[in-house]
């Protein structure tokens, strides 16, 4: 469970200048928490403004799989 979920974007990982990076999705204005996941990570970590939280998201895919039976016979897969 996140400790900030109105901020929590998500993680992952991937290559930035050769490097494995560790990239933060933060929604909204998450500036005070960036000083501090910097101090944490040094140059690995990098932020990416996301427009929604993993919270938001588990709620849209949990309404789509909810509607699933009515969104195939209107013939979505």
């Amino acid at each position: 469970m996140s400790r900030h979920p109105e901020i929590d974007g998500g993680t992952r990982l991937g290559w930035r200048d050769g490097r494995r990076t560790l990239f933060i999705g933060l929604v909204g204005d998450a500036r005070v928490h960036e000083a501090e996941l910097r101090r944490i990570g040094g140059e690995r970590v990098a932020f990416e403004p996301v427009p929604r939280t993993v919270n938001e998201l588990e709620a849209i895919d949990d309404r789509i799989l909810a509607d699933e039976p009515a969104l195939r016979e209107a013939g979505f897969e």
